[in-house]
């Protein structure tokens, strides 16, 4: 996930449908409220669904960038600004307001529109003019994901489901999710060409011709002439095995009689074309020495139709076809994961990281499961779908679940620490509720920027049941919780499975789970005791060692066992 916008949110609160920014300027034309955040400074990144419309002093709106934007295509607008004046006479108000018309101006349309929700967004980080000319200034216009995209999110997971129960996969829906890039997979395909053997044709054969028939031949051709070693001559072949002069009418006595001996002693099947007996010219090599008799035979069918024949032709058949392999561009093992997966397509897929951590666990009991549902994690939801397929009912109490998909797809710049949303929790035994509800929650909102909310999910499904002993956390190595500072309103110790671990575990989650005295789980390995370690102690996961120092956990720089 990309990190689009980063800031620190200060202050929320909501404005009147009117809102009046000065004495004469209504900067909100339509019905809907307007948000305001305060933050330190505004970090925007564009991307295919952000776009920034930035605008200096009495600058117009760049039109250049107004044609990427269709009215029915927007989510979100957010009016960003400075707090600081270089001069108190200033009117912040009536240049906002000043903005906003000229907006208005450049989409028609906009100031009717109730869909959309708005912000405004003061950035407080600065205190002298030429730091605050370097922040952004201007609008920030989020767009909606469309249908097509949203509509790939059930079968990116049916996916990676039947990957992991083993079962068929279809090539035709993983194409279609990699060009909704909703896949970290790449397809190459290349023209390659194979040769297979043509089974209805076959080149004359013969059969029986031990030493004893040589011998035998021998004898009875050097009676015919006693002063010849070796001779060749061209015979046919026909449809019954037998050769035949290849002009009856000027055949001579001698071939005649040679034909004869060859005929009585040597056992022939005819050459097929396309499964049918055809005749054959052959040119017969015979060397005689003082025992046996060697023949060799160099043969040409007679094909129909007056084809020419070609060997490699006749007898195997070329054919191009177009194949494609499947690339992971995530991919990644686990330097003591000896026993990786492989998929149908034969590619190495994602560690079973949460498959074993559960297998590995089975005594844990009425915890509360709080699993992160975002773009990176469907290769372990499937997991979390293999197992619970299988093990809901026996799960010893395990039925409290959070799914958090931080915030909904609401924007970036918008997530306020502790109220960022998108959590849907469900007390469950049933399969068919608990995917239901992991679905709704998947399709309602792919995460955004790279931090997630996991704590307060944790937090909400704490509050629905409060009598759970443990969390299991199953969350994204590579995302840091957004909210690390709401971590000691949890009253029960976590049970992290990190997910996407490739190159060591990300340090915060190590401090994490210090902190809350609980305990982490890997591909291979459970760290019970981490709470327990002290000031410069040292200690290994998936081959990564580990030192305590001045309170955090720093990753030591050690080679690691290929």
């Amino acid at each position: 996930m990309m990190k689009n916008l980063n800031l620190f949110i200060l202050t929320l609160a909501f404005i009147s449908p009117l809102f009046i920014l000065s004495q004469s300027a209504v900067v909100l034309k339509n019905e809907n409220k307007v948000t305001r955040i305060s933050t330190p400074q505004l970090n925007a990144v564009e991307n295919e669904f952000t776009i920034l419309l930035e605008m200096a002093f009495n600058a117009a709106v760049p039109r250049n960038k107004l044609s990427k934007i269709k009215l029915n295509e927007i989510e979100t607008i957010s009016l960003v600004y400075t707090k600081y004046k270089l001069n108190q006479e200033f009117d912040q108000v009536q240049l906002n307001a000043s903005r906003l018309e000229k907006l208005y101006a450049s989409i028609p349309g906009l100031s009717s529109n109730k869909e959309i929700k708005w912000y405004w967004i003061e950035q407080t980080g600065c205190n002298n003019a030429e730091y605050c000319n370097n922040l952004f200034h201007g609008f920030v216009i989020t767009l909606k994901k469309t249908d097509e995209m949203r509509d790939m999110e059930t079968p990116l997971l049916d996916y990676y489901t039947k990957m992991y129960e083993g079962t068929s996969e279809s090539t035709e829906e993983l194409d279609s999710v990699i060009l909704c890039k909703k896949l970290p997979f790449v397809k190459i395909c290349d023209t390659v060409e194979e040769r297979h053997l043509i089974t209805g044709n076959k080149l004359v054969r013969i059969f029986g011709f031990n030493k004893d028939v040589k011998k035998k031949l021998n004898k009875k051709l050097r009676r015919l002439n006693a002063d010849f070693n070796e001779f060749s001559i061209q015979l046919i072949i026909n449809t019954s095995g037998k050769f035949q002069s290849l002009n009856p009418l000027e055949e001579n006595k001698e071939n005649a009689k040679i034909i004869q001996l060859l005929n009585s002693e040597m056992r022939i099947l005819p050459a097929r074309y396309s499964g049918k007996k055809i005749l054959t010219k052959a040119m017969v090599s015979i060397k005689l020495d003082y025992k046996n008799a060697d023949i060799t035979l160099l043969q040409t069918p007679i094909l129909p139709d007056s084809t020419v024949f070609n060997l490699d032709k006749f007898l195997y058949k070329t054919t191009s076809t177009i194949k494609c392999e499947y690339i992971d561009t995530t991919k990644r093992t686990y330097a003591s994961d000896t026993t990786r997966r492989t998929n149908a397509l034969g590619k190495y897929t994602t560690p079973d990281v949460v498959l074993r951590a559960f297998e590995r666990n089975k005594h844990w009991e009425n915890c509360l499961i709080a699993t992160d549902v975002t773009g990176s994690m469907y290769p372990y939801l499937a997991q979390f779908k293999v197992w619970h397929a299988k093990n809901l009912e026996y799960n010893k109490g395990n039925h409290d679940f959070v799914f958090f998909n931080d915030g909904n797809n609401k924007p970036d710049h918008t997530k306020i620490t502790g109220a960022v949303g998108g959590n849907y929790y469900i007390k469950t035994s049933s399969k068919a509720e608990l995917f239901k509800t992991m679905n709704t929650s998947m399709t309602s909102g792919g995460g955004g920027d790279a931090p997630e909310n996991n704590i307060e999910a944790v937090i909400e499904g704490l509050k629905m049941n409060n009598k759970v002993k443990a969390v299991i956390m199953i969350a994204d190595n590579n995302a840091t919780p957004r909210d690390l500072e709401l971590l000691h309103q949890v009253n029960v110790p976590i049970r992290l499975i990190v997910c996407g671990a490739y190159n060591g575990i990300n340090t915060a989650y190590l401090e994490m789970v210090r902190k809350n005295k609980g305990s982490i789980h890997t591909m291979e390995d459970d760290l019970l005791n981490l709470f327990q370690l002290k000031e410069n102690e040292t200690f290994t996961l998936d081959g990564i060692n580990y030192i305590i120092e001045n309170g955090r956990i720093r990753k030591m720089h050690t080679k690691r066992n290929l």
